[in-house]
């Protein structure tokens, strides 16, 4: 899985007009690896559970 997969990639496909919403209204283009695994079982009414792992990240004196 790359970072490089458009939102049209996720099976089952989303709603035309929603992928355009998310594109011009939001302007994401690509769809990030977990979004690709996870939104097919939410699509299907799964519950989902998504743990981050997260690195100390300094922006502008704010740690995150």
């Amino acid at each position: 899985m790359t970072l490089n997969e458009k939102w049209s990639s996720i099976e089952p496909k989303i709603d035309d007009r929603i992928v355009k919403a998310i594109h011009d209204g939001f302007g994401f283009e690509y769809v990030m690896p977990v979004q690709k695994v996870v939104l097919p079982h939410f699509m299907q009414n799964h519950d989902v559970a998504v743990q981050v792992i997260r690195r100390k990240v300094a922006i502008s004196n704010v740690e995150f």
